[in-house]
C-alpha cells in the first residue's frame, strides 16, 4: 500500500519544450545557428529577465528563435 504521493512514479504530461531552454543552451544554439541575441535577455546563468508579461512574451519569441534544426530539438529534449 502506498502511503505517500512521493512514492508514486510521475511523468511530465505537458511541457512547452522550447520554454525549457537554458540560457547556456540558448547562447550555444544562437552561435551555432548564426542568430544574434542580446545579452540583455539573460538575468543569470539559470534564468532570463523580463519586466512584465508583454516583455516575457517578446523575449520568449527571441529566445526560442535560436532553435532551428531537428538536432537542436534533440539536444534541447535531452537537456530537459
Amino acid at each position: 500500500m502506498v502511503n505517500s504521493i512521493k512514492q508514486i512514479p510521475k511523468a511530465e504530461i505537458h511541457v512547452h519544450l522550447e520554454a525549457t531552454i537554458t540560457p547556456k543552451l540558448c547562447r550555444k544554439f544562437a552561435k551555432r545557428n548564426n542568430v544574434k541575441i542580446s545579452e540583455d535577455l539573460f538575468g543569470n546563468k539559470y534564468a532570463y529577465t523580463w519586466s512584465d508579461f508583454y516583455d516575457f512574451i517578446k523575449k520568449y519569441d527571441i529566445i526560442t528563435s535560436v532553435i532551428h534544426t531537428p538536432e537542436d530539438y534533440q539536444e534541447l529534449t535531452y537537456s530537459y
